[in-house]
């Protein structure tokens, strides 16, 4: 699928990567973020995330979709 594997909602799955960040894309509405992943004392797994405007204006270029939705979710930090 263009570079990019395919996951279905509620359906659990495997990155498996050599590199400390990859690139995720949401097929609805072509959002593309670079996630950074990182284990900490070998006990817990750190991920950032940061979209990627350039990457996501060429998918959405090329799949034809057009303005974006963008869902948010997750806790705020103090």
């Amino acid at each position: 699928m263009n570079g990019y594997d395919q996951v279905f909602f509620n359906t659990p799955f495997v990155i498996k990567t050599g590199k400390d960040s990859l690139h995720l894309c949401c097929c609805d509405c072509g959002l593309i973020h670079q996630v950074g992943v990182r284990v900490i004392n070998n006990r817990a797994v750190e991920l950032s995330f940061k979209e990627d405007k350039r990457r996501t204006a060429q998918f959405r270029r090329h799949h034809g979709i057009e303005g974006s939705s963008t869902v948010v979710f997750g806790r705020k930090h103090k």
